[in-house]
């Protein structure tokens, strides 16, 4: 994920969609992670972690991932999985983001609670 420290605490880049939805950015590799912020996404200009505006790229695992979600953004409406920065590259990112609910889901592999649509993990066991 992109993040920063801000006035001492962890503050997660979170995207404004048109409509007022908001999006996070979530990368497979700490690598497109820094070509993203290297493209020149929210005001940054290196690759190597050091990005304008203070964001760098930072690891993290589902369960910070899940608490994030659930805390600080339970207001995010998208999870944007692997976005590209830029102009004109919305619809592309809109396809390759799903809800947060869906994602939490796809997260927890927890299917207890709603559609187990495709690519939706199951449960082994009763």
């Amino acid at each position: 994920m992109v993040a920063r420290q801000e006035r001492g605490r962890l503050e997660v880049l979170a995207a404004e969609l048109p409509g007022g939805d908001k999006s996070l950015p979530v990368f497979s590799f700490a690598e497109e992670a820094a070509l993203f912020l290297d493209l020149g996404a929210f005001g940054s200009s290196f690759a190597d972690g050091r990005s304008g505006g203070g964001w760098r790229v930072r690891e993290t695992d589902a369960g910070e991932l899940a608490s994030i979600l659930l805390g600080s953004h339970r207001d995010v409406g998208r999870v944007a999985l692997d976005p590209l920065p830029g102009i004109g590259v919305g619809l592309v990112n809109r396809l390759t983001s799903m809800g947060r609910e869906r994602f939490l889901r796809f997260l927890l592999c927890d299917t207890s609670f709603g559609d187990t649509g495709p690519g939706m993990p199951r449960r082994s066991g009763s």
